[in-house]
């Protein structure tokens, strides 16, 4: 990474709600457990004392806010003393919550907080890795209810497996008032032929969609903790070529990466990736998407 390129990590985790387990397999998913899940999250403690030797210019914290409005004001302002860095919050939504009506007003009116996001990983092949867990995204319900995002100005992330990747598109395509964000790059999930194929013509569809934006992070859930560089590159390239650099962002996901790499490898290892660009295309991948896209202040 060259010393003078600015970064905003898109994707930093504010929870810690899972145990270590810092082994893992260096294979592309499925495996029994996501390896993600085995290791830990953020915590305000965890300052960011790599800002001393990157150009670190705003953070994107995504999880659960306290939905108390004084609680989550203080914790805001708790993180912001602590980092010192521009920041923006996209919380975690559940959009079949009988109260998200509630929540989603509550949020729009917090400082900082510019997107939510719901979890959608369902595994079709493997169910057994989310037990309980459906495919909402054909969900009548749930399709229906976010509708509600048309009323506000937040990004909606979203974390969904290669095979739903054409219900996503389906999504996209009906609701264009709102931004989705692709986490993480639509996961793929093996690296055969037939899975590459189809994964590439999911995002190929989506890149049609100009309400998609699609974040490069969690690479430690997606290729196991001790992921390769030469594995994880083919498919982040292909990624990017398919969506375009100006609608792709880098972020980390620490502290759970830290088990993996760490921000300095990884950081390394992207800025391996962009030696093929211009050096716009990669100020637009590790830092200009996630500006516009977030508003961090």
């Amino acid at each position: 990474m060259p010393p003078q390129q600015k970064f905003i990590d898109a994707h930093r985790r504010l929870e810690r709600d899972t145990p270590t387990l810092p082994e893992s397999v260096e294979t592309p998913l499925p495996t029994p457990v996501f390896p993600g899940d085995r290791v830990n999250g953020n915590r305000v403690e965890d300052t960011p004392c790599e800002r001393r030797h990157y150009h670190l210019d705003g953070l994107v914290w995504t999880g659960s806010i306290p939905f108390f409005p004084d609680e989550a004001s203080a914790q805001i302002r708790q993180w912001e003393h602590v980092h010192g860095l521009r920041q923006a919050f996209v919380a975690q939504v559940d959009l079949l919550d009988p109260d998200i009506e509630t929540a989603l007003d509550y949020y729009v009116g917090m400082e900082r907080i510019t997107g939510v996001r719901q979890l959608m990983a369902w595994d079709q092949v493997q169910l057994p890795c989310r037990p309980g867990s459906i495919n909402l995204l054909v969900d009548p319900l749930w399709r229906k209810r976010l509708e509600l995002l048309k009323r506000y100005d937040f990004r909606f992330g979203i974390e969904v497996l290669a095979y739903q990747l054409p219900n996503i598109v389906s999504v996209v395509r009906a609701c264009p008032e709102i931004g989705f964000t692709i986490e993480p790059m639509g996961w793929p999930l093996n690296g055969d032929g037939e899975n590459y194929a189809r994964w590439k013509r999911g995002l190929a569809d989506l890149a049609d969609c100009d309400n998609v934006r699609v974040d490069v992070c969690a690479l430690e859930r997606v290729f196991g903790v001790r992921w390769s560089f030469e594995l994880a590159s083919t498919w982040i390239t292909a990624a990017i070529e398919t969506i375009g650099v100006s609608r792709c962002m880098f972020a980390s996901h620490m502290t759970a990466s830290e088990a993996a790499s760490g921000l300095a490898a990884m950081l390394a290892r992207y800025g391996r990736l962009t030696q093929q660009y211009s050096e716009s295309e990669a100020d637009s991948l590790f830092y200009r998407v996630a500006d516009r896209w977030f508003r961090p202040e």
